[in-house]
């Protein structure tokens, strides 16, 4: 992270969503470097489909939160209940009445 706000916005983002993902902040200009990211930057690391992505957005706590979720879903894949939180939203304790369509 390249400065105090930036790093701050980054921890508030990662605080808000860290049930669901796991976060790491570095000012280590090699990491990003190899990364190929500016700073302050933001990539996503995943095992499926393009397994980093970059951050071309604002570094505001909405933009950062939209990058994470929407980039953290499969882009194919079978819909299971591991991901039914992001289509539906968080719903703890919760179940969900949908209707069935055949």
């Amino acid at each position: 992270m390249g400065d105090e706000r930036s790093n701050a916005t980054f921890t508030r983002v990662a605080k808000e969503h860290i049930d669901y993902y796991a976060f790491a902040a570095t000012t280590d200009e090699t990491v990003a470097l190899v990364a190929g990211i500016q700073r302050p930057g933001i990539a996503l690391y995943k095992h499926y489909d393009d397994k980093q992505l970059i951050h071309q957005g604002s570094f505001d706590e909405d933009d950062i939160a939209d990058f994470v979720t929407i980039g953290a879903i499969p882009l194919v894949g079978e819909y299971t209940v591991k991901w039914s939180w992001t289509y539906f939203g968080e719903v703890r304790g919760t179940f969900l009445n949908l209707p069935v369509i055949s």
